[in-house]
């Protein structure tokens, strides 16, 4: 249904995983738009109301968060600029649908009793891996030093997780 979409993807070098990511929200919407409307998914079927409804459902039945959501209508705003350039409907439906507002809260960092709590707590559940799960023992490990780290350094969970040999500075204090 979206061959001729991914394979401008794939012409442009979009990574795999923005690939997938776009693919499986317009097939998420694809699949939605048939059950409600029981009709053929088509991009020149698709109007204004049908999003607005769509963002409704995304947002009171599925209880998704505006983050979300918005991925969701950035995919879809993609696919529709796509199929406008390539005379497939003669304006994207998308355009004008305005995003769900979100609570925008600033970062809590954990207090040092917090951090104090956490650390005794990872390093308890490192014992009993070690005594009762050795073969859990890795995984625990790597993870009390994931959290560590972060703790240490003020990470977040993305930046940890991307983070390359190349990307660290050993010096001395």
């Amino acid at each position: 249904m979206f061959d001729k979409f991914e394979n401008s993807l794939k012409e442009k070098d979009r990574s795999p995983l923005t690939l997938k990511g776009y693919l499986s929200d317009l097939h998420f919407f694809a699949n939605w738009f048939e059950w409600k409307n029981n009709e053929k998914f088509s991009p020149e079927a698709v109007t204004p109301t049908d999003l607005r409804e769509y963002k409704q459902h995304l947002s009171k039945e599925k209880k998704y968060l505006a983050n979300t959501i918005g991925r969701y209508f950035s995919s879809l705003n993609v696919y529709f600029n796509w199929a406008v350039s390539e005379k497939l409907i003669e304006t994207n439906p998308a355009k004008g649908i305005k995003n769900i507002k979100q609570n925008t809260t600033t970062p809590r960092w954990l207090d040092k009793k917090e951090q104090f709590a956490l650390r005794r707590t990872m390093e308890k559940d490192l014992q009993i891996a070690r005594l009762r799960y050795p073969k859990r023992w890795a995984g625990r490990q790597r993870d009390f030093s994931m959290v560590t780290l972060m703790l240490n350094t003020g990470l977040r969970l993305a930046e940890l997780v991307n983070l390359e040999l190349g990307d660290i500075q050993l010096s001395e204090r």
